[in-house]
C-alpha cells in the first residue's frame, strides 16, 4: 500500500507540471475565441484604443471563468497518494504496537 501510496504522490506530482501546460493552452485558444466574438465587426483594418481593447479582453476572460476546472486531476492523485501513505503509517503502527 506504501508503493502505491508513494506512486500517486509521485505521479500526481509529476503529471501537474503537464497537465497544467495543457490547462493552460485550452484556456488561452478559449480567450481568443471568446475575445473574437466582442470584437466589433467593422473589418480587419479595424484599430482599437487601450480602454476598448482592455474591455474586450476582460469580457473574453468572464466568459471563460466558467469552462475552467477548480480541482486538478493530478492534485487528486497526490491526495488519494498522502491518504494511502497515512492509511499505511496507521497500519504498521498498529501492528507495532500488537506485538
Amino acid at each position: 500500500m506504501r508503493f502505491f501510496g508513494y506512486a500517486f504522490l509521485i505521479l500526481g506530482f509529476l503529471g501537474m507540471p503537464f497537465y497544467f501546460m495543457a490547462e493552460y493552452h485550452s484556456i488561452r485558444g478559449r480567450v481568443m475565441f471568446h475575445s473574437v466574438d466582442s470584437v466589433r465587426p467593422q473589418g480587419e483594418t479595424n484599430t482599437y484604443t487601450w480602454p476598448e481593447w482592455r474591455d474586450v479582453v476582460d469580457r473574453a476572460f468572464d466568459k471563460t471563468r466558467d469552462s475552467i476546472p477548480s480541482i486538478f486531476p493530478p492534485t487528486i492523485s497526490m491526495l488519494f497518494g498522502g491518504i494511502l501513505l497515512d492509511i499505511a503509517g496507521l497500519r504498521r503502527r498498529k501492528a507495532k504496537d500488537a506485538v
